[in-house]
């Protein structure tokens, strides 16, 4: 039987099964033959289910890696990330200026790492440390108010 196939967005065909392993063909290959209504992935045409079986068992025994966790892998990898998490960087600088400098550069050091965590695909890192700027800009401002009228007393 002859089939058709979709190799890089160029139709090419007619080919055997052979020829189509030979081309390397995946289970996302688009492949067309007489009968199909529309072209479909290789891996749902149930004569070429054989040749999937083989690569799959061939990438295991060599790799000793199951081809199939490798895809839902990748599939997971493709999902959205969620939003990166607010850093506070910009309002950990002011309070550090204005209110109290020892307690914020502590909230602009964990407001430093948010974004590093959450590109480096430690989303739950870069939550907790933006959590973690967060009270250490609250806690440098309550700081600060608590200290400023003594400052100025002392003037």
């Amino acid at each position: 039987m002859n089939y058709w196939a979709l190799i890089n967005n160029v139709k090419v065909g007619p080919l055997t099964v052979e020829q189509l392993q030979a081309c390397g063909l995946t289970a996302e290959t688009l492949v067309w033959r007489e009968g199909f209504d529309q072209w479909i992935a290789a891996g749902s045409v149930a004569e070429l289910a054989p040749i999937f079986a083989s690569v799959n068992a061939w990438t295991q025994y060599t790799t000793g890696v199951d081809a199939q966790s490798v895809q839902s892998e990748q599939q997971q990898a493709e999902e959205p990330k969620p939003p990166c998490p607010s850093t506070y960087l910009a309002w950990a600088i002011i309070v550090t200026i204005l209110c109290c400098i020892p307690v914020g550069v502590v909230s602009i050091i964990y407001a430093g790492q948010v974004s590093n965590k959450y590109n480096q695909g430690d989303y739950d890192g870069a939550v907790r440390a933006s959590e973690r700027a967060a009270l250490w800009l609250i806690i440098a401002f309550v700081v600060g108010l608590i200290c400023i009228p003594f400052q100025i007393a002392m003037f």
